[in-house]
């Protein structure tokens, strides 16, 4: 059911306006809260009185010139003494090695483990190929030496 069905014309008309109106007052009063509430303050109001006390101290002795000496300068350092050369150094290096014992080296050459020879540690690729192989490998390559084969086998 819809209100303009019960109320006359001047019902509706006046029921309007005061919906207008007090819509109208509660806007401008939280627009006032809102305004009051972020409208900037003084910072002694924000501040504890303590806090402001101490912020006005600090506000004065900042305007002061300050009176402080002037810096002292640094004091020369002292040469350190050198220390006295000892009459027998603490280390005294070997000149030459001294050779071993012939019983020593026989040894010593039986527990070593032989090293493989130098074409054992090349890949297969980089060995040297036998003679046998090389001069297949040519046979293959060479244009003459296959147009005689050709012709060999008919």
């Amino acid at each position: 059911m819809r209100l303009n069905e019960f109320l006359s014309d001047d019902e509706w008309i006046r029921l309007q306006q005061i919906m207008y109106a007090s819509t109208l007052e509660a806007l401008n009063t939280y627009q006032k809260q809102r305004a009051a509430q972020y409208a900037p303050k003084p910072l002694a109001t924000k501040l504890k009185p303590e806090v402001a006390k101490k912020a006005r101290t600090l506000a004065r002795k900042a305007k002061q010139p300050t009176q402080v000496a002037a810096p002292k300068p640094l004091p020369k350092p002292k040469p350190l003494p050198l220390p006295a050369a000892s009459g027998t150094p603490a280390y005294q290096p070997v000149k030459a090695p001294t050779l071993l014992p012939a019983g020593t080296k026989v040894v010593a050459a039986r527990g070593q483990p032989k090293s493989p020879p130098q074409s054992a540690k090349l890949p297969p690729s980089m060995r040297e190929l036998p003679s046998g192989q090389v001069a297949m490998i040519h046979a293959k390559t060479d244009p003459i030496v296959q147009k005689s084969m050709d012709k060999e086998r008919g």
